[in-house]
Protein backbone atom coordinates (compact mmCIF):
# COMPACT_ATOMS: atom_id res chain seq x y z
CA UNK A 1 0.00 0.00 0.00
CA UNK A 2 1.42 3.12 -0.64
CA UNK A 3 2.08 6.06 1.61
CA UNK A 4 -0.73 8.60 -0.52
CA UNK A 5 -3.45 5.10 0.21
CA UNK A 6 -2.54 5.22 3.86
CA UNK A 7 -2.83 8.66 3.99
CA UNK A 8 -5.74 8.93 2.63
CA UNK A 9 -6.89 5.88 4.62
CA UNK A 10 -6.82 7.58 7.60
CA UNK A 11 -8.59 10.69 6.58
CA UNK A 12 -11.01 9.36 5.09
CA UNK A 13 -14.64 11.61 4.98
CA UNK A 14 -16.96 9.98 7.23
CA UNK A 15 -20.74 10.63 6.03
CA UNK A 16 -23.49 10.55 8.99
CA UNK A 17 -27.25 10.52 7.66
CA UNK A 18 -29.90 10.69 10.66
CA UNK A 19 -30.35 6.82 10.15
CA UNK A 20 -26.04 6.23 10.25
CA UNK A 21 -25.90 3.87 13.19
CA UNK A 22 -23.25 6.08 15.15
CA UNK A 23 -26.08 8.75 14.95
CA UNK A 24 -28.81 6.42 16.25
CA UNK A 25 -26.50 5.06 19.03
CA UNK A 26 -26.14 8.42 20.75
CA UNK A 27 -29.47 9.56 19.64
CA UNK A 28 -32.32 10.25 22.60
CA UNK A 29 -34.75 10.78 19.78
CA UNK A 30 -34.30 10.43 16.44
CA UNK A 31 -37.72 9.79 13.88
CA UNK A 32 -35.86 10.57 10.69
CA UNK A 33 -36.40 14.13 10.58
CA UNK A 34 -35.25 15.43 13.93
CA UNK A 35 -32.73 13.95 16.34
CA UNK A 36 -32.01 15.06 19.51
CA UNK A 37 -28.52 13.62 20.65
CA UNK A 38 -27.42 11.88 24.03
CA UNK A 39 -24.14 11.24 25.42
CA UNK A 40 -22.86 13.62 23.25
CA UNK A 41 -18.98 13.84 25.06
CA UNK A 42 -18.94 9.71 24.20
CA UNK A 43 -19.64 10.70 20.55
CA UNK A 44 -17.01 13.35 20.68
CA UNK A 45 -14.76 11.26 22.16
CA UNK A 46 -15.06 8.92 19.67
CA UNK A 47 -14.08 11.24 17.13
CA UNK A 48 -11.20 13.12 19.00
CA UNK A 49 -9.37 9.49 19.10
CA UNK A 50 -8.59 9.85 15.52
CA UNK A 51 -7.76 13.77 15.27
CA UNK A 52 -7.31 13.73 11.56
CA UNK A 53 -10.73 12.12 10.95
CA UNK A 54 -12.57 14.29 8.60
CA UNK A 55 -16.72 14.16 8.82
CA UNK A 56 -20.04 15.47 7.19
CA UNK A 57 -23.51 15.03 7.31
CA UNK A 58 -26.52 16.03 5.08
CA UNK A 59 -28.70 17.22 7.77
CA UNK A 60 -28.77 20.84 10.21
CA UNK A 61 -26.68 20.43 13.09
CA UNK A 62 -27.16 22.95 15.99
CA UNK A 63 -24.95 22.79 18.87
CA UNK A 64 -25.18 24.87 21.91
CA UNK A 65 -22.29 25.11 24.71
CA UNK A 66 -23.16 24.93 28.17
CA UNK A 67 -19.54 23.89 29.49
CA UNK A 68 -16.00 23.88 28.80
CA UNK A 69 -15.18 24.63 24.72
CA UNK A 70 -14.47 22.47 21.23
CA UNK A 71 -12.29 23.32 18.93
CA UNK A 72 -12.48 22.17 15.23
CA UNK A 73 -12.15 22.96 11.64
CA UNK A 74 -15.34 23.60 9.98
CA UNK A 75 -14.26 23.79 5.70
CA UNK A 76 -10.92 24.89 6.85
CA UNK A 77 -12.06 27.63 8.82
CA UNK A 78 -11.26 27.47 12.90
CA UNK A 79 -14.24 27.48 14.97
CA UNK A 80 -13.65 27.75 18.96
CA UNK A 81 -16.74 27.06 21.20
CA UNK A 82 -17.30 27.94 24.54
CA UNK A 83 -20.14 28.14 26.96
CA UNK A 84 -23.21 30.33 25.64
CA UNK A 85 -22.39 30.25 22.35
CA UNK A 86 -24.68 28.55 19.29
CA UNK A 87 -23.51 26.53 16.26
CA UNK A 88 -25.23 26.15 13.24
CA UNK A 89 -23.84 23.88 10.80
CA UNK A 90 -25.83 23.10 7.50
CA UNK A 91 -25.50 20.24 5.10
CA UNK A 92 -22.35 19.47 3.64
CA UNK A 93 -20.25 21.19 5.69
CA UNK A 94 -16.74 19.11 6.41
CA UNK A 95 -15.65 18.89 10.29
CA UNK A 96 -11.87 17.90 10.52
CA UNK A 97 -9.37 18.30 13.54
CA UNK A 98 -12.01 18.06 16.50
CA UNK A 99 -10.82 18.39 19.99
CA UNK A 100 -12.89 19.26 22.88
CA UNK A 101 -12.00 19.63 26.54
CA UNK A 102 -12.70 17.06 29.83
CA UNK A 103 -15.99 18.33 30.58
CA UNK A 104 -17.41 19.28 27.17
CA UNK A 105 -21.29 19.51 27.81
CA UNK A 106 -23.44 20.56 25.19
CA UNK A 107 -27.23 20.30 23.66
CA UNK A 108 -26.85 18.72 20.40
CA UNK A 109 -30.25 19.07 17.76
CA UNK A 110 -29.81 17.29 14.34
CA UNK A 111 -32.73 18.54 11.60
CA UNK A 112 -33.61 17.13 8.03
CA UNK A 113 -33.88 20.23 5.92
CA UNK A 114 -37.26 19.17 4.36
CA UNK A 115 -38.17 18.98 7.69
CA UNK A 116 -36.80 22.38 8.47
CA UNK A 117 -39.04 23.75 5.59
CA UNK A 118 -42.25 22.46 6.52
CA UNK A 119 -41.64 23.68 10.01
CA UNK A 120 -41.69 27.21 8.55
CA UNK A 121 -43.87 27.68 5.88
CA UNK A 122 -43.31 30.27 3.11
CA UNK A 123 -45.65 33.51 4.02
CA UNK A 124 -44.97 37.22 5.20
CA UNK A 125 -41.51 37.71 6.74
CA UNK A 126 -40.72 33.65 6.18
CA UNK A 127 -37.06 33.04 7.09
CA UNK A 128 -34.68 31.07 5.68
CA UNK A 129 -32.47 28.33 7.94
CA UNK A 130 -30.39 28.47 5.31
CA UNK A 131 -29.72 31.71 4.75
CA UNK A 132 -29.09 32.57 8.07
CA UNK A 133 -26.07 30.12 8.25
CA UNK A 134 -24.43 31.55 5.18
CA UNK A 135 -24.53 34.79 6.76
CA UNK A 136 -23.12 33.76 10.36
CA UNK A 137 -23.09 30.22 11.79
CA UNK A 138 -21.54 30.74 15.01
CA UNK A 139 -23.86 33.17 17.45
CA UNK A 140 -22.24 34.39 20.70
CA UNK A 141 -25.56 34.44 22.72
CA UNK A 142 -26.32 36.31 25.83
CA UNK A 143 -27.16 34.12 29.21
CA UNK A 144 -30.46 35.01 29.34
CA UNK A 145 -30.66 33.72 25.63
CA UNK A 146 -28.68 30.62 25.77
CA UNK A 147 -31.26 29.71 28.85
CA UNK A 148 -33.84 30.04 26.58
CA UNK A 149 -32.51 27.98 24.08
CA UNK A 150 -31.68 25.35 26.61
CA UNK A 151 -34.81 25.20 27.88
CA UNK A 152 -36.52 23.93 24.61
CA UNK A 153 -33.62 21.20 24.43
CA UNK A 154 -35.27 20.24 27.85
CA UNK A 155 -38.59 20.61 26.88
CA UNK A 156 -37.78 18.45 23.66
CA UNK A 157 -35.84 16.17 25.84
CA UNK A 158 -38.74 15.42 27.89
CA UNK A 159 -40.90 15.37 25.28
CA UNK A 160 -39.07 12.74 23.27
CA UNK A 161 -39.88 10.36 26.28
CA UNK A 162 -43.63 9.99 25.55
CA UNK A 163 -45.96 9.19 23.84
CA UNK A 164 -49.59 9.78 22.56
CA UNK A 165 -52.14 11.06 20.32
CA UNK A 166 -50.41 14.33 19.69
CA UNK A 167 -47.00 13.59 20.25
CA UNK A 168 -46.00 14.63 16.45
CA UNK A 169 -47.84 17.39 16.78
CA UNK A 170 -45.89 18.94 20.07
CA UNK A 171 -42.58 17.88 18.83
CA UNK A 172 -43.37 19.83 15.85
CA UNK A 173 -44.66 22.89 17.94
CA UNK A 174 -41.94 23.05 20.15
CA UNK A 175 -39.22 22.36 17.30
CA UNK A 176 -41.03 25.41 15.29
CA UNK A 177 -41.26 27.56 18.41
CA UNK A 178 -37.55 26.80 18.93
CA UNK A 179 -36.51 28.05 15.09
CA UNK A 180 -38.93 31.28 15.14
CA UNK A 181 -36.28 31.85 18.33
CA UNK A 182 -33.31 31.63 17.21
CA UNK A 183 -34.73 34.15 14.22
CA UNK A 184 -35.91 36.66 16.63
CA UNK A 185 -32.02 36.34 18.53
CA UNK A 186 -30.79 36.40 14.73
CA UNK A 187 -32.47 39.52 14.01
CA UNK A 188 -32.55 41.37 17.35
CA UNK A 189 -28.26 41.15 16.44
CA UNK A 190 -28.46 42.27 13.57
CA UNK A 191 -27.72 38.88 11.10
CA UNK A 192 -30.64 38.36 9.87
CA UNK A 193 -33.24 41.30 8.82
CA UNK A 194 -36.82 40.02 8.19
CA UNK A 195 -37.99 40.75 4.92
CA UNK A 196 -40.93 39.33 2.87
CA UNK A 197 -40.11 36.12 0.85
CA UNK A 198 -41.06 36.57 -2.85
CA UNK A 199 -41.93 33.30 -4.99
CA UNK A 200 -38.50 33.63 -6.84
CA UNK A 201 -36.48 33.57 -3.78
CA UNK A 202 -39.04 30.46 -2.35
CA UNK A 203 -38.40 28.40 -5.02
CA UNK A 204 -34.37 29.34 -5.39
CA UNK A 205 -34.12 28.12 -1.45
CA UNK A 206 -35.85 24.88 -2.59
CA UNK A 207 -33.60 24.17 -5.33
CA UNK A 208 -30.62 24.74 -3.09
CA UNK A 209 -31.97 22.36 -0.55
CA UNK A 210 -32.97 19.60 -3.19
CA UNK A 211 -28.86 20.45 -4.22
CA UNK A 212 -27.94 20.22 -0.84
CA UNK A 213 -29.59 16.62 -0.02
CA UNK A 214 -28.68 15.36 -3.14
CA UNK A 215 -25.71 12.88 -3.64
CA UNK A 216 -23.75 12.61 -6.59
CA UNK A 217 -25.32 15.87 -8.03
CA UNK A 218 -27.29 15.99 -11.04
CA UNK A 219 -24.97 18.44 -13.72
CA UNK A 220 -28.70 18.99 -15.53
CA UNK A 221 -30.81 21.94 -15.01
CA UNK A 222 -33.83 19.98 -16.44
CA UNK A 223 -33.24 17.44 -13.55
CA UNK A 224 -33.67 20.18 -10.82
CA UNK A 225 -36.75 21.83 -12.47
CA UNK A 226 -38.41 18.37 -13.08
CA UNK A 227 -38.61 18.17 -8.97
CA UNK A 228 -39.59 21.76 -9.09
CA UNK A 229 -42.42 21.16 -11.63
CA UNK A 230 -41.15 24.01 -13.58
CA UNK A 231 -39.08 24.60 -16.83
CA UNK A 232 -35.56 24.49 -16.76
CA UNK A 233 -35.62 28.09 -18.68
CA UNK A 234 -37.84 29.16 -15.87
CA UNK A 235 -35.33 27.98 -12.72
CA UNK A 236 -32.69 29.52 -14.59
CA UNK A 237 -34.52 32.85 -14.30
CA UNK A 238 -34.82 32.28 -10.91
CA UNK A 239 -31.64 31.85 -10.05
CA UNK A 240 -29.91 34.80 -11.89
CA UNK A 241 -32.92 37.16 -10.43
CA UNK A 242 -32.04 35.76 -6.50
CA UNK A 243 -28.61 35.19 -6.88
CA UNK A 244 -26.99 36.98 -10.22
CA UNK A 245 -25.91 33.21 -11.54
CA UNK A 246 -26.82 31.18 -13.42
CA UNK A 247 -28.77 27.44 -12.52
CA UNK A 248 -26.12 25.80 -14.29
CA UNK A 249 -22.83 27.59 -12.69
CA UNK A 250 -24.40 27.02 -9.28
CA UNK A 251 -25.18 23.66 -9.85
CA UNK A 252 -21.52 23.09 -10.62
CA UNK A 253 -20.20 25.20 -7.83
CA UNK A 254 -22.15 22.54 -5.52
CA UNK A 255 -20.26 19.49 -7.55
CA UNK A 256 -16.87 20.86 -7.47
CA UNK A 257 -17.46 21.21 -3.86
CA UNK A 258 -18.15 17.59 -3.66
CA UNK A 259 -15.25 16.89 -5.78
CA UNK A 260 -12.97 18.69 -3.60
CA UNK A 261 -14.17 16.71 -0.52
CA UNK A 262 -13.54 13.48 -2.29
CA UNK A 263 -10.02 14.10 -2.93
CA UNK A 264 -9.33 15.34 -0.22
CA UNK A 265 -10.43 12.56 2.05
CA UNK A 266 -11.42 9.58 -0.23
CA UNK A 267 -9.32 6.67 -0.65
CA UNK A 268 -10.81 6.37 -3.98
CA UNK A 269 -8.54 6.82 -6.99
CA UNK A 270 -9.39 9.15 -9.69
CA UNK A 271 -10.91 6.94 -11.74
CA UNK A 272 -13.36 5.55 -9.03
CA UNK A 273 -13.96 9.37 -8.09
CA UNK A 274 -15.14 9.97 -11.82
CA UNK A 275 -17.74 6.91 -11.85
CA UNK A 276 -18.46 8.36 -8.43
CA UNK A 277 -19.45 11.22 -9.68
CA UNK A 278 -21.29 10.39 -12.59
CA UNK A 279 -18.54 11.56 -15.40
CA UNK A 280 -18.55 9.41 -18.16
CA UNK A 281 -14.71 9.66 -18.00
CA UNK A 282 -11.38 10.52 -16.84
CA UNK A 283 -10.73 12.86 -18.90
CA UNK A 284 -13.98 14.59 -19.03
CA UNK A 285 -13.77 14.98 -15.21
CA UNK A 286 -10.35 16.19 -15.16
CA UNK A 287 -11.55 19.14 -17.50
CA UNK A 288 -14.15 19.17 -15.28
CA UNK A 289 -11.88 19.95 -12.16
CA UNK A 290 -9.06 22.11 -13.80
CA UNK A 291 -11.89 24.59 -14.69
CA UNK A 292 -13.69 24.73 -11.60
CA UNK A 293 -11.15 23.93 -9.11
CA UNK A 294 -7.90 25.62 -11.18
CA UNK A 295 -5.65 22.30 -11.29
CA UNK A 296 -5.58 18.85 -12.07
CA UNK A 297 -7.40 16.43 -9.92
CA UNK A 298 -3.51 14.89 -8.90
CA UNK A 299 -2.33 18.08 -8.81
CA UNK A 300 -4.88 19.22 -5.88
CA UNK A 301 -4.50 15.81 -4.18
CA UNK A 302 -0.87 16.21 -4.36
CA UNK A 303 -1.31 20.13 -3.15
CA UNK A 304 -3.10 18.93 0.00
CA UNK A 305 -1.37 15.74 0.68
CA UNK A 306 1.51 18.56 1.37
CA UNK A 307 -0.27 21.22 3.05
CA UNK A 308 -1.75 18.59 5.96
CA UNK A 309 1.60 16.79 6.51
CA UNK A 310 3.32 20.08 6.51
CA UNK A 311 0.25 21.62 9.22
CA UNK A 312 0.90 18.30 10.95
CA UNK A 313 4.45 18.92 11.77
CA UNK A 314 4.20 22.20 12.39
CA UNK A 315 1.73 21.05 14.93
CA UNK A 316 3.20 17.92 15.97
CA UNK A 317 4.84 17.62 20.27
CA UNK A 318 8.66 18.52 20.32
CA UNK A 319 9.76 14.66 21.57
CA UNK A 320 12.96 16.09 22.52
CA UNK A 321 11.84 18.20 25.28
CA UNK A 322 11.71 17.40 28.83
Amino acid sequence: MSALTIFFTEKMLRKYDLQHSEIQQFSLYNDGNLAILDRITDFARQLDRNPEAAITADFYTLILCLKDEISFLYDDIQMHIVPNTLLLIPPGVVVTRLHHAPHFTCRVICIAPSYASRLIPMGHNAWSLRQLLKQQPLMTLSQQEACTINQYCNLLQLRAGKQGMSHRQIIDSLMQTLLFELRDIATASGLAAPKPFTWAEYLFNKFIEIMESSYPKDRKVETYAKRLNVSAKYLSLVCKQVCHQTCSALINQYVARDIEQLLKFSPKNIKEITHEMGFPNPSFFTRFVKRHLGASPKTLRERWTRELNLTDTETAPDNQSK
